[in-house]
This record gives structure tokens, C-alpha cells and sequence, in this order.
């Protein structure tokens, strides 16, 4: 799997954030003083992927300590390994890269485009993803 597009909100040190990686790239290089939060960057791609629903969050994780705000992380990947590409897994998903998640925008992938899948977490103040 390749990430394409991370997209960051209200989580540590990161008020808003939106990283787009070009689809021909295979490669990121993540470069920053001390404490500029690339950990942050690091450690949102992890929440991410978080394989079970205890994750532990606390209101040290929300931008500011404001829990009044979600934690939103959202990742969109492409190169899906074909056993997450099943509809009993999550083929029902798949859209074509670089679509908007907004409201009326066709992103169904086309039988001849790639295909991603965009995983999204929140978590709000009750602490729970």
C-alpha cells in the first residue's frame, strides 16, 4: 500500500493539515527541526491503521487540549494488497485517486483507473475512536 493523501485535524500539534504525495512517487523523506511534529505525522499514519478499537487517546492528543473539536485523521492509500480488495472486505469503498470526499462528487473508479481506499478515524471527547 502506498499513501497518497493525509489528512489531519485537531491532533497534537497539528491544528489542520493536508499532505498530498504524488502517485509516481515511491519515497518520503520527512525533514524538520526538533519538535515540528513529524512524529505527529508518523504517529497519525499509525492511529490510522490501528488494528483493534482500544486505542487509547487522551485530551493531551487533541490540538491544544480542546476536546470540544474532533480528532480527525484520514489516509487515502493506493496499491491495495488484493485480499483488502474483496466486497467482504473493503471493495464497496474503493475510489478513484485524487477525489474530493465531498458531497455529489462521482469518485467510482472506472474498470481501467486505480483504485484507493480512504480510512478515516475520529474521535471525539469521549475518547472513544
Amino acid at each position: 500500500m502506498f499513501i497518497t493523501t493525509l489528512e489531519i485535524e485537531n491532533f497534537r500539534g497539528i491544528k489542520e493539515s493536508t499532505i498530498h504525495i504524488p502517485l509516481d512517487k515511491r519515497m518520503i523523506c520527512l525533514i524538520g527541526a526538533g519538535d515540528s511534529t513529524k512524529s505527529t505525522v508518523l504517529k497519525a499514519i499509525e492511529w490510522i491503521f490501528w488494528p483493534s478499537w482500544n486505542l487509547t487517546a487522551c485530551d493531551n492528543d487533541f490540538y491544544g487540549c480542546d476536546t470540544s473539536n474532533p480528532i480527525v485523521l484520514r489516509g487515502t492509500f493506493t496499491e491495495i494488497p488484493s485480499k483488502l480488495l474483496s466486497e467482504d472486505k473493503y471493495g464497496l469503498y474503493l475510489r478513484k485517486p485524487n477525489s474530493t470526499l465531498e458531497t455529489g462528487v462521482d469518485d467510482e473508479p472506472k474498470a481501467d483507473q486505480p483504485v484507493c481506499l480512504t480510512i478515516q478515524l475520529t474521535i471525539d471527547d469521549t475518547l472513544e475512536p
